[in-house]
């Protein structure tokens, strides 16, 4: 998990333009809108059948989770969680894999 996040988190930096276009703006061409939601739906879809494929004891909505989940990868890293002092990639990755673990996966030790 640590590694896919931090792989994520720096594919995101190079691209960081890219995601925030392909998650927040709607495209202005028919052709590149169209790219756009095909792309989002296969993004949630490896999500959800990823948060869906946990055993849990109780409901979870994998859609939500996947909502979740990107906006984890998109967004957290940007914010500081909390503490006024600045973050190294490694300690933003742990953060992000104790968020994760706990919060969508359901699990309680690390």
């Amino acid at each position: 998990l640590r590694r896919w996040i931090a792989e994520s988190l720096a594919l995101h930096r190079q691209y960081r333009g890219v995601f925030r276009a392909l998650l927040q703006e709607p495209a202005r061409h028919v052709e590149l809108e169209e790219l756009r939601a095909q792309s989002l739906e296969k993004i949630f879809r490896a999500f959800d059948d990823a948060l869906a494929s946990v055993r849990r004891s109780h409901f979870f909505d994998a859609r939500a989770g996947s909502l979740i989940l990107l906006s984890l990868l998109e967004r957290g890293p940007d914010y500081q969680f909390g503490t006024p002092y600045d973050l190294g990639e490694d300690r933003v990755v742990e953060i992000l894999a104790v968020l994760i673990e706990r919060g969508l996966l359901g699990r309680e030790e690390i």
